[in-house]
């Protein structure tokens, strides 16, 4: 999971940048929009596009998942996405919100996440029920494992921000 926390880093890197430039994947807000973005897949294939991030498609994959090693946009697809990424996010969020995690957490928002993290994993790959990589508003990422309180990660605040799914 160690090598998918680092790139989960490296995305978060070169979406921030473009943050800080005002022009996230040359859209008008500071962090991705749901209204831009349906997917995280759509969202990947634009920083690739735009340069941001100059990577073959298979460094958005993780174990167990078909990676696509190569640069065409068209080729990459859901299934060969690890990630799933939180949408319209704000400057003034706090910095312990989820932006990015991976696909076998299964919420579409959110504000379902509640309870034990091990309650809203799937078997779905890359890490089933052993755990999420993910990555938060503030760039710092780690692994959780299924018994930890989604309450004590987030410090007990509320999200509803949708989550886009690859």
């Amino acid at each position: 999971m160690t090598g998918t926390l680092s790139n989960g880093r490296q995305i978060f890197i070169a979406l921030f940048s473009q943050t800080l430039e005002g022009t996230v994947t040359g859209k008008d807000s500071t962090w991705p929009r749901a209204s831009d973005f349906p997917t995280s897949t759509s969202l990947l294939t634009n920083l690739v596009g735009s340069g941001a991030l100059k990577v073959d498609y298979s460094f958005f994959s993780a174990p167990g998942l078909t990676p696509y090693r190569g640069t065409n946009a068209d080729l990459f697809k859901a299934d060969n996405n690890a990630w799933c990424m939180v949408a319209d996010l704000k400057d003034t969020d706090s910095d312990q919100t989820p932006f990015l995690f991976t696909r076998n957490l299964r919420v579409a928002n959110l504000a379902e996440l509640k309870g034990k993290v091990g309650a809203l994993l799937s078997d779905e790959l890359p890490f089933g029920g052993q755990g999420v990589a993910i990555v938060f508003k503030s760039g710092a990422a780690q692994k959780l494992r299924p018994d930890m309180l989604w309450s004590d990660v987030l410090g007990g605040a509320t999200f509803t921000n949708r989550v886009l799914r690859p």
